[in-house]
């Protein structure tokens, strides 16, 4: 697809999204009215009025302006700088009062971990897998587990996570193994072939394959 920088505003849903064509995820929404409709028309069965959601790596916010227009509430994990700052925009722009930008990774610990940004064009590659064996501009950004953030926000239910963290599912999920046993929410989960190998790898996890 071209890389034109050519500005838009289009409706999106109940709300809008301002965005630009020489960005892969807005090029989709400019021509398909989203990015990954088809997976976004899947989820919407999972939510209701009262529904959480849980959108672990919001990026742009496609999914999380999405799930808005359905859920009770969203949260929305972000962790690199740039992105946060377009995503919060997104949200201000629409007076959404139901998503909460929370602006770090979710991981097995709490820490200080290499990151690996992601492209100008393509702003959805950016990464915590494998960013310390990467030479380049990698950065250090904040890993949290997601069962101690959700605890401190008392959300009372959680109806549905997606995940979509390039690479690093099985630290999210690891972290989130008390909030999947008590709430039993529906997981929409991004996995690759090296990740589903690992996963068999892991004992405490197997029951998630």
């Amino acid at each position: 697809m071209p890389k034109e920088d050519v500005s838009f505003h289009v409706p999106f849903g109940r709300n809008s999204f301002k965005g630009n064509l020489n960005n892969y995820i807005d090029w989709h929404v400019f021509y398909y009215g989203a990015y990954e409709l088809g997976e976004l028309t899947f989820m919407r069965r999972f939510i209701g009025r009262e529904s959480t959601v849980v959108d672990i790596g919001a990026n742009v916010g496609n999914h999380s302006l999405f799930f808005a227009q359905y859920a009770k509430k969203v949260f929305a994990f972000e962790p690199f700088p740039q992105i946060v700052a377009r995503l919060r925009r997104l949200i201000v722009e629409n007076t959404l009062s139901n998503v909460q930008v929370l602006a770090f990774g979710l991981g097995e610990t709490e820490a200080e971990l290499p990151y690996s940004p992601p492209s100008e064009y393509n702003q959805g590659v950016g990464t915590f897998a494998g960013a310390s064996s990467r030479s380049g501009n990698s950065t250090m950004l904040l890993v949290r587990r997601g069962d101690d953030v959700l605890s401190e926000q008392r959300a009372e239910r959680i109806d549905l996570i997606k995940i979509d963290v390039e690479g690093f599912e099985l630290e999210v999920l690891a972290g989130l193994t008390h909030t999947l046993a008590v709430h039993r929410p529906v997981l929409f989960v991004e996995f690759s072939k090296e990740t589903q190998n690992r996963i068999r790898e892991r004992e405490d996890l197997t029951r998630l394959a």
